[in-house]
């Protein structure tokens, strides 16, 4: 008997259920910066120089209490990299969607960053973009570059929108996009001077304003904007991106320029430097290295904070030789037994990792770690040894790493605490009294070098125009900048310079120059700038180890310190050659310059020699 087989009806089923899990992915694990990181991320990638926020708050009434609270309603953040080209803006919002998609080559990685945090802050996003490039082409690998060929030339903006309500409703079941004829009202002017860029906007916000025990307001949310991104992008800002917040309490009536913040002390950090008046806010090297994992490398580098932070045991990285609070708003006990890592130069993690950095059993108030600043970087490549997560929060090397690490760190961490200890130690001792004003910044033998050589070597011509009595005059001004009180100092200073055929002047100014010369009658004032990175970094580092024993510096300290000195020459050669670049006829312009340069260069140096200085 011929057996009968019967064939089931085949069930399918949607691969995921939109409304639901989109809702799920909500909690997600993300929080408000981190949530704002994305989007930066995604900003940096496309090329952006510029990064601009915005936000409207309302205040509302809630329970019995009479006073009302204040409620973010939305956020708004513009950019002016590439913007979204049309071709695929449609796909942004599609979880797993990435136009560089498990890309080791930059930030982003996973395709589910910005669309995860939006929504776990607010149930509406939308993404208005000016495209450079109006399409997309795919290469090899799969990845999406711009379609050089169609350009935006008339300069048209799209939107597309991901809205919760409406899909948890049926009104929204795919995502589209469409040609709009501007930005919305309320966040236009974000775009302003932007010749393309995406604007990114957050509606309907309601995680934001969660009134829960133990949740930060939303005011608190956004007061913590600044630390966060001024951290966490400290390097690219570094480098000439520049972000923007509202300067006022509601909206952008004018923009507020983000500076970095670096726990290293590394980077120039303006607020320190006002808050210092004078004393140098740079960081103290201890350390640094590398490690190398399959074909990646994993540079470590340990600092302290500047000495004038931690002049006093207990001061506790707040207290300074100007007030209790001098240093408060430096974060410097945020260091307290934290690392940080930076991942293709963006910080992805700032916490302490378990049984990473051993604890001093001396240190019972904990004031003492958090003066040494700990930097751990590597690349993308390295995901999986530092188990990064689409979050970009949160980082625990593997138990192995773990290990090197600790072993590679304990010794520096060790030498750092000593510094501190020996900080401490010398300012319980009796302080001699300070000496005069140098106002060369301790200059004055290569200004006694130049003065010897000054009767053998051709006289300049650049003063010829004016008086003795006008250099006089101008010297006397130069002396009240300096702020030389009394007119009979300031007679002195300007009889003593007009002596000498050149001055330093140490002073400082805002921007990246670093010297400013002024050609008198018979005296050149050099002006230099003691805020310039090379001063700082460079000189200023040497001129504090000429001043110690070298019995009481540790040998590794020596040579980086000599090799930094090295690559700093070498780099102010470059960057003199790379200013002469910017002439379209350096030849004609510079090579007079350039041998006059050498040749006086020589003639001091020989001089100097002569004299027997050490």
């Amino acid at each position: 008997m011929e057996t009968q087989h019967t064939t089931s009806p085949i069930i399918t089923a949607e691969l995921v259920r939109a409304d639901t899990a989109l809702q799920s992915f909500r909690d997600g694990g993300y929080n408000f910066t981190d949530a704002i990181g994305e989007i930066v991320d995604n900003a940096i990638q496309a090329g952006a120089r510029k990064i601009k926020f915005d936000w409207e708050f309302r205040s509302v009434k809630r329970g019995k209490s009479p006073k009302p609270k204040r409620e973010i309603v939305s956020l708004g953040i513009a950019d002016d990299g590439q913007g979204i080209a049309a071709g695929i803006l449609a796909n942004v919002l599609t979880i797993g969607f990435s136009t560089r998609y498990n890309s080791r080559e930059g930030i982003g990685r996973f395709g589910v960053g910005f669309k995860l945090a939006s929504i776990s802050q607010a149930k509406r996003l939308e993404i208005y973009t000016q495209p450079a490039f109006l399409d997309v082409q795919t290469d090899s690998f799969g990845n999406y570059t711009p379609l050089t060929s169609s350009k935006n030339t008339g300069r048209k903006i799209f939107m597309t929108y991901l809205d919760l309500d409406d899909i948890r409703e049926g009104k929204q079941v795919n995502y589209s996009y469409r040609e709009v004829d501007s930005f919305p009202d309320d966040y236009a002017k974000l775009m302003d001077g932007f010749n393309s860029g995406t604007l990114v906007i957050w509606r309907n916000i309601d995680r934001m304003n969660e009134d829960k025990a133990y949740t930060e307001s939303a005011d608190e949310k956004i007061a913590s904007l600044n630390y966060f991104l001024s951290r966490t992008y400290r390097i690219y800002i570094d480098k000439g991106l520049k972000i923007f917040i509202p300067n006022k309490e509601n909206r952008l009536f004018e923009e507020k320029e983000i500076n970095p913040y670096d726990p290293t002390f590394q980077i120039d950090n303006l607020d320190a430097n006002a808050l210092a008046q004078g004393e140098s806010m740079q960081g103290e090297f201890v350390e640094d290295g590398e490690l190398k994992i399959e074909d990646e490398i994993v540079k470590w580098r340990v600092y302290l904070t500047p000495e004038v932070t931690r002049l006093v045991e207990g001061g506790g990285g707040i207290k300074g030789p100007l007030g209790e609070q001098q240093f408060k708003r430096l974060h410097i006990p945020d260091n307290q037994g934290k690392i940080s890592f930076l991942r293709h130069d963006r910080e992805i993690s700032y916490t302490k990792v378990p049984h990473l950095i051993q604890s001093d059993n001396l240190d019972r108030n904990g004031h003492l770690d958090r003066h040494i600043g700990i930097e751990v970087s590597f690349s993308p490549a390295l995901d999986e040894y530092f188990q990064v997560r689409h979050i970009k929060r949160g980082v625990e090397p593997v138990e192995k790493l773990k290990k090197e690490l600790k072993l590679i760190l304990n010794k520096p961490v060790k030498a750092a605490r000593k510094r501190i200890r020996q900080v401490w130690a010398e300012s319980k001792l009796p302080q001699p009294a300070s000496a005069l004003n140098d106002f060369s910044g301790g200059r004055s033998v290569s200004e006694d070098t130049v003065q010897s050589s000054n009767p053998s070597m051709p006289q300049g011509r650049s003063g010829e125009s004016m008086a003795p009595d006008a250099e006089f005059e101008r010297l006397v001004e130069v002396a009240d900048s300096l702020g030389i009180v009394g007119t009979e100092q300031q007679i002195d200073f300007a009889t003593q310079v007009q002596q000498k055929p050149m001055v330093a002047l140490e002073m400082e100014w805002p921007g990246k120059g670093l010297l400013d010369i002024e050609h008198l009658n018979k005296t050149v004032l050099v002006k230099i700038n003691k805020k310039h990175p090379f001063i700082k970094e460079i000189y200023n580092s040497i001129k504090e180890a000429a001043k110690k024993d070298p019995s009481d510096m540790e040998p590794d300290y020596i040579n980086h310190l000599f090799q930094r000195a090295l690559d700093g020459i070498d780099l102010l050669f470059f960057a003199y050659a790379k200013a002469e670049s910017m002439s379209s006829d350096p030849e004609e312009d510079y090579m007079e310059l350039r041998e006059d340069w050498g040749k006086f260069t020589a003639a001091y140096l020989k001089k100097r020699d002569e004299m027997n200085i050490a």
